[in-house]
């Protein structure tokens, strides 16, 4: 049989008969199809499939994004363990029989000089981007069709040959009304290449709607590749003008100046603004005048805001969390696992219909030789068992046999039979069938305290509460800190940003109305509040369960409890605000005296602990020391508890003073400690 080359240059004796009638007209079909008939395609206005698929794999050369994302999944993709297994289940290798290793060679090295790393990414990559991939099955055998060699061809190249009812009977190589082709002006276009089904396999990640053509993730993405193409295309303008403003430039009312001399100061306006170093150049006139801005500078639209926003909408819609390409996000613990998750999904969404494709079109082949393989991908586990564990918590009211409850972990049934079958029945509920047992009660313990001996109490059925509750105090401070200074640190930077893009404003005018106290309470708290009061309802419940159990409703009470913390948060974080608006006020203030530039004031305000790391460690601390006493003392209001012992370290006088003095409930949730302060409280039972 001759070899595709041989085939291309026309060196065939006979081409195979798989067009029945001339090649008619079709509706628009594939890549972009929709996008072609009621919008605007990625670049252009072409309704062409084969232009919109070379147009899809072209961003991979000129969009830092989409190149980004799709090295990311590819290297994943080549670089993921694979192997061939026998009808036995056994991996197939050197050491196993000629004709097993006969696929498993032609895998790893699919032609002269090709390797299997640059034929699977390839294929891989035209999958997420124009959506089709093919691969040519070169110098067939005659017996089982299975070939020698497996040639990739661009999906741009390749045009379907159909019957009236619309189904593919073969393919053309480079067919003459390829628009691609034709633009390329190669010689070869002028009459393509029959090719049969059984000689091509034709890789798709996701079906068409209708037509033959793939659908590529990059055609639901289009407008936000476009607006990130505009946006550095605009930002790239703006820095090769040196920043030059467009507008209108007229002598201020009262000027006086000659027919002649204002056509001259046009003519030298116009010839300095056209040259390419016009930024360098300094125009002088002899009147005064005013400058009317007409377009938006890089500040005013965002720009890298912007450009952020866009760039990880890419990524969202290429299935690449951005932590996954370098860079840095805020991190909770878990996110960096569940991010490296996400992304192996995809790589799973687009490899499974590659590995169905490699396996019935090309591998099942060999069974007409009597060899029968499987081809195997090995992804990578993750152990998240968070929905189980969600879920088990759910069934707490239900009652469910100890091996029940362990199945929803997916856990081994007991080896104590008896034990296994044995009803969980939650200490909150109460059986209706029986009378409650008498209590006995619990010896007396003595509550160890500062006080005298005479002044040591005697207490009924409780053990000593102090080691444990200032046990918890330490573990919040190591456990949520760190969560809540990232979030700090998010918004303090977001304040910067905005405040340094107001400077001019705040310098020329010199005021501050720009400033919204309501507009900043909102960011603080909307960024920090759902991880306060997920502190909040962790100390809450922690402290009552050390403690007791709470007498009224569980929700009601802890309700009670979030919805205080909300209050005193929001007064909190408003003086937090407060401190930074006077901070920078002091700074544009003294900059405004000392001749400063909005740059140099800008460097001022930053040098100013505004908005530093500094300043969100202090924050963060002062906030999860407040909240967790705030949760702690409300919680222990619950129980009844009426009066607090304060445990304090001896830094200061202040501290010093109230260290393991009692207070009443009430008067304890009005003593504020000073930032990064070290107070606690225990309940006196």
């Amino acid at each position: 049989m001759a070899s595709f080359l041989d085939r291309l240059i026309g060196r065939t004796e006979t081409l195979p008969s798989v067009i029945e009638q001339p090649i008619e007209a079709k509706a628009v079909t594939g890549p972009g199809a929709f996008s072609m008939m009621y919008g605007t395609p990625i670049h252009s206005f072409s309704r062409d499939p084969h232009r919109l698929m070379a147009e899809a794999q072209a961003l991979f050369h000129t969009n830092a994004v989409v190149a980004t994302a799709e090295r990311k999944l590819g290297g994943l993709f080549v670089r993921m363990d694979w192997h061939l297994e026998d009808e036995n289940g056994d991996t197939v290798d050197e050491k196993s029989p000629e004709p097993y290793q006969q696929p498993l060679r032609l895998l790893q090295r699919p032609a002269a000089k090709k390797y299997r790393h640059s034929l699977w990414g390839l294929t891989f990559r035209h999958q997420g981007l124009p959506g089709n991939g093919f691969w040519f099955l070169d110098q067939r055998d005659r017996l089982a069709d299975t070939p020698l060699e497996l040639v990739y061809i661009n999906p741009a190249r390749m045009t379907p040959a159909q019957d009236r009812a619309g189904n593919v009977v073969g393919w053309v190589l480079d067919h003459p009304e390829n628009q691609v082709l034709n633009r390329m002006g190669a010689d070869y276009q002028r009459t393509g290449v029959p090719l049969s089904v059984d000689e091509v396999i034709h890789f798709t990640m996701d079906e068409p709607d209708w037509g033959v053509w793939g659908v590529g993730w990059v055609e639901s993405a289009q407008r936000k590749i476009e607006l990130d193409r505009l946006s550095n295309a605009h930002g790239a303008g703006v820095l090769a003008s040196g920043g030059r403003l467009s507008g209108l430039i007229t002598p201020k009312v009262g000027a006086t100046v000659t027919d002649d001399q204002w056509v001259q100061f046009v003519r030298d306006w116009r010839s300095i603004t056209s040259d390419p170093d016009a930024a360098k150049r300094l125009q002088i006139a002899k009147m005064p005048l005013d400058f009317e801005q007409m377009t938006a500078n890089l500040r005013e639209l965002q720009y890298t805001e912007i450009n952020k926003a866009t760039r990880d909408d890419i990524f969202a819609y290429a299935g690449v969390p951005v932590s996954q390409v370098g860079i840095n996000v805020p991190d909770d613990g878990d996110r960096a696992e569940a991010d490296k998750e996400i992304v192996w999904e995809t790589v799973k969404q687009r490899a499974e219909p590659f590995r169905e494709k490699v396996q019935f079109e090309l591998l099942d082949r060999w069974q007409a030789l009597g060899v029968k393989v499987t081809l195997v991908f090995d992804y990578p586990e993750f152990a998240d068992q968070t929905p189980q564990y969600e879920s088990l918590a759910k069934s707490i009211n239900g009652p469910l046999t100890n091996d029940e409850r362990r199945n929803i972990l997916g856990l081994e049934p007991l080896e104590d039979e008896e034990l296994g079958k044995a009803i969980y029945i939650h200490q909150s509920l109460v059986r209706i069938d029986e009378e409650p047992e008498p209590e006995i009660p619990a010896p007396p313990v003595l509550l160890p305290s500062t006080a005298t001996d005479e002044e040591t109490e005697v207490v009924e059925g409780k053990a000593d509460l102090r080691k444990p509750l200032l046990g918890l105090r330490a573990k919040t401070e190591t456990e949520w800190e760190p969560k809540v200074r990232a979030v700090v640190q998010r918004v303090l930077k977001q304040q910067e940003v905005f405040v340094v893009s107001k400077l001019d404003h705040a310098v020329r005018k010199n005021d501050l109305s720009w400033w919204s106290d309501k507009r900043e309470d909102r960011r603080f708290s909307e960024a920090l509040e759902p991880t306060i009061l997920a502190m909040a309802r962790d100390v809450a419940n922690r402290t009552t369960a050390t403690v007791s159990k709470p007498t009224a409703k569980a929700d009601t009470w802890l309700e009670r409890v979030i919805q205080a913390i909300r209050t005193s948060v929001g007064e909190r974080i408003t003086g937090i605000n407060q401190t930074t608006r006077d901070k920078i006020q002091s700074a544009i203030e003294h900059g405004v005296e000392a001749g400063e530039s909005p740059a140099d004031i800008g460097l001022r305000i930053r040098e100013s602990a505004a908005f530093d790391e500094g300043r969100s460690e202090l924050i963060s601390r002062t906030e999860t020391m407040n909240v967790y006493n705030d949760a702690a003392l409300r919680s222990y209001g619950e129980l009844e508890v009426t009066e607090v012992e304060a445990i304090d370290g001896d830094q200061d006088a202040e501290c010093a003073a109230r260290n393991g003095k009692r207070y009443p409930i009430n008067e304890a949730m009005g003593i504020s400690d000073h930032p990064q302060g070290t107070l606690d409280w225990v309940p006196v039972i």
